[in-house]
């Protein structure tokens, strides 16, 4: 961003980013989401510019990518769609971290010139058909996962899970949510990025099955919830009535229920001596779900260390920014830059 020549130009964009954040602060969250599932990539690409909107694990996404829309065109001169993407991204984490914090690091585009898919249309829906999580969700599979993708260790794949917290859940996308209401993961403002999230682990949670009969499309979905209870819970504003929500890839973070997961994957611990479990026995008899080896003191750390979650954020997702072709599980990286290559 301190080039001469690129600066003023990534710094127009980020403009009209903002611009656009200023309409509805609900669509920094958006702008994160789509870039996470931008870069989730099988192909030669990583971060490409696409996401199928056929997959359900897209759904809800067009709203921020129509929106993105009229940023690239305005500089389509300059930018490919993914950097666009990127850019209003880095914006948004910007925003979101600096709101209550006055020493948030700043996220800064560090690479421009990545290449699109060739097989999206105009707004990016196209690509590879991706599950952003694996079907069998457990502490091991998360950490697996997101090196896998991403190289990323224990540490950075606990900082960028940690980005649900500005995030609201809608059942009519996700099948996730209270009732038919949407939800959030965490209590603060919505739309701030800050450790309520990992503050939140210490709460009672849940486990239950969303039957989902008003979203039949969608279909059974397993989530974890916290019940407010008249106290409410704090949303930023004042005191709220409702659910908070936690989805397996979330509770994985500080729970290892590997030993505890059926052949659908459906767990079968309890995280609270409070909480109700959704099978047949007595929540007495359901053993507590063990501690996650990996992840357990990361947690502890970023809830009592905002700047610490902030800071690790910001070196975990430009890491993933500059995720572009992946040959194989041995960390070697290649990432693609216009005409030109860069190995590290």
């Amino acid at each position: 961003e301190g080039d001469g020549f690129w600066g003023p130009k990534i710094a127009k964009v980020k403009e009209e980013c903002a611009a656009m954040f200023h309409e509805d602060l609900l669509y920094l969250a958006k702008s994160i989401r789509l870039v996470f599932h931008d870069c989730m990539g099988n192909q030669d690409y990583g971060c490409d510019g696409c996401v199928d909107l056929t997959h359900p694990d897209n759904k809800g996404l067009d709203t921020i990518m129509l929106k993105h829309l009229s940023i690239l065109r305005n500089n389509r001169q300059w930018f490919s769609r993914v950097d666009i993407w990127q850019i209003c991204a880095l914006t948004a984490l910007d925003i979101s971290s600096s709101r209550y914090e006055q020493n948030a690091p700043h996220f800064k585009m560090t690479f421009i010139g990545r290449k699109d898919c060739p097989n999206a249309d105009e707004i990016g829906d196209g690509g590879d058909k991706v599950d952003m999580y694996p079907k069998y969700m457990n502490s091991k599979a998360l950490v697996h996962h997101f090196y896998q993708y991403f190289g990323f260790d224990a540490r950075c794949t606990t900082a960028v899970m940690g980005t649900h917290g500005m995030a609201m859940a809608h059942p009519w996308n996700s099948g996730q949510g209270d009732g038919t209401f949407p939800s959030k993961w965490a209590e603060g403002t919505p739309w701030v990025l800050d450790n309520w999230y990992f503050k939140g682990f210490g709460k009672p949670w849940t486990y239950e099955i969303r039957p989902n009969y008003e979203f039949p499309d969608i279909g059974e979905k397993k989530q974890w919830y916290w019940q407010s209870g008249t106290q409410g819970y704090w949303d930023g504003d004042g005191f709220q009535e409702g659910r908070l929500i936690m989805l397996d890839s979330d509770m994985a973070l500080k729970y290892d229920f590997s030993d505890y997961q059926d052949q659908n994957g459906y767990i079968y611990c309890k995280t609270s001596y409070e909480a109700r479990h959704h099978g047949p026995q007595p929540a007495q008899a359901v053993p507590m779900c063990p501690m996650a080896y990996d992840t357990y003191d990361i947690i502890e750390e970023y809830a009592f260390d905002n700047l610490k979650f902030l800071y690790d954020v910001e070196y975990c997702m430009l890491k993933m920014f500059n995720t572009g072709y992946r040959h194989g599980m041995d960390g070697n990286y290649k990432m693609y830059y216009g005409y030109g290559t860069n190995y590290y």
